[in-house]
């Protein structure tokens, strides 16, 4: 029995009352059983215990983040080590228990100490320097004669001025949000569905845009069906598409205009582009594919305008899901595909080479609703997720992997308001909300902060 081969007590050697819990850059071994430590500016702890005797396959760790350790444990090791995650202000203890090759679990251990996530206090202000004492003001100059005016020239003629140019009528137009200016900020890219105009929109200030026009292109078949850098210049390019006729092409972007156009390899009309981001970290948008039906999934592994690495998505358990966005879920800096079943109500998220999609801890609110945008809105370098009804009720999930953290309602959006760009427009790290009323033009930009609108600002049209 698994009790016999760990020992006559059947408790893991080093853990119970003598469980060794260590943050890798303060030891705390001579913390007494019972007493709480701090772990201060970081949001994740490092464990370590002293290896259970037998045949030892992994280590089950168990959590206790409300006061009650829960029956699953929240992740399993090979090695008597682990990092367990927290937010700030929150409170854990840890148990762990080894397990044999065919599952079997040994006793738990005691509980550690308990373990706070503390925010690092802000820097002390610096003492403000003195100011230096006033210059004598010099004595002022006697003031030159006075010379006679020349006689006035005639003046010229004025000049009609030029017509003005037809642009973009966001009530008429699509939109795409990215950096395309390269300030680590979000701008609008609009295409005109009457007159197939194309404009840059980049955003110096919430006052007001920089209107940039850009080539025209008169065949409404196209459009923009993915933004993201595929050259890794810091610039976001843009990826149009000819669904009837499977065209593709690339344009890649200086935040002026176009530099570089290509034409791309054609994809048939039944796929379509699920989304793009940097799914292998060489800092290069990549693009995801799915057939509408659902039937198979694709990845383009991009290198600008050359050939791209062309990767099936074979991720177990995903037959018949819909790629929904492509976002960090997971906070390891590379994008995840993010699944969703056919009702809507199982969420799951999945990193290029992954074998079977990660849960998340949570349903949909329900067949009402459907997802309105994804991005990090609590700048914890994790995506979140945004849902919408159609009464312009709006439901913010903030996520930590595969958990839950909160779920709030956000203020409700009136009539006739459409999303029209995702992005972080302030530079705090949280990514805001553009929305769009089309009867009239008007755009509103949200600056979030987590689940809250920490401001509601006007965003005028350029003239």
């Amino acid at each position: 029995m698994l009790r016999n081969r760990m020992g006559s007590t059947g408790r893991l050697q080093g853990c119970g009352s003598l469980l060794a819990l260590a943050l890798l850059a303060a030891p705390l071994l001579a913390a007494r059983p019972g007493a709480a430590f701090d772990v201060i500016g970081q949001n994740h702890v490092d464990l370590r215990w002293t290896e259970a005797s037998g045949p030892v396959a992994g280590y089950a760790v168990y959590v206790a983040r409300d006061g009650a350790f829960p029956a699953e444990p929240e992740g399993t090791v090979a090695a008597p080590l682990a990092r367990v995650e927290g937010g700030f202000g929150e409170a854990i203890r840890v148990r762990v228990a080894a397990f044999d090759a065919t599952g079997l679990t040994g006793p738990l251990s005691e509980e550690s100490e308990e373990i706070r996530f503390v925010a690092a206090p802000p820097p002390p202000e610096p003492a403000p320097e003195p100011e230096p004492a006033p210059e004598p003001e010099p004595a002022p100059e006697p003031e030159p004669a006075p010379e006679p005016e020349p006689a006035p020239e005639p003046e010229p003629a004025p000049e009609p001025e030029p017509a003005p140019q037809p642009g973009v009528e966001p009530g008429d137009s699509e939109a795409r949000s990215g950096d395309f200016d390269a300030d680590g900020r979000m701008d609008l890219f609009w295409r005109d569905r009457v007159t197939g105009a194309n404009e840059l929109w980049l955003l110096p200030s919430p006052q007001g845009p920089v209107r940039v026009a850009l080539p025209r292109v008169e065949d409404l078949e196209w459009q923009v069906a993915a933004v993201g850098d595929f050259d890794a210049d810091g610039h976001a390019d843009l990826f149009w598409r000819n669904p009837r006729s499977g065209e593709n092409a690339i344009w890649l972007m200086d935040g002026q205009g176009p530099r570089r156009e290509a034409s791309a390899d054609p994809v048939p009309g039944d796929w379509r582009l699920a989304g793009s981001g940097d799914l292998d970290g060489d800092a290069r948008a990549d693009l995801v594919w799915q057939r509408h039906d659902r039937s198979g999934t694709e990845i383009w592994l991009m290198r600008g305008i050359e050939a791209p690495s062309v990767l099936p998505a074979a991720v177990q358990g995903t037959a018949g899901r819909m790629v929904a966005a492509v976002e960090d879920y997971s906070g390891d800096g590379l994008a995840d595909l993010l699944w969703l079943d056919p009702g809507g109500s199982e969420v799951a998220y999945a990193s290029l080479g992954a074998r079977r999609p990660v849960a998340l801890r949570a349903r949909a609110p329900g067949p009402e609703w459907s997802m309105a945008a994804s991005g990090d809105f609590d700048a914890d370098a994790r995506a979140d997720l945004l849902w919408a009804r159609s009464d312009g009720a709006l439901r913010m999930w903030l996520l930590r992997g595969s958990r839950k953290v909160r779920e709030r309602s956000v203020e409700a959006l009136d009539a006739g308001w459409e999303l029209a760009g995702v992005g972080d427009r302030d530079g705090d790290g949280r990514s805001d909300l553009v929305w769009l009323q089309r009867e009239s033009g008007s755009l509103a930009l949200w600056l979030m902060q987590g689940e809250r609108v920490a401001a509601e600002l006007p965003l005028t049209p350029p003239l």
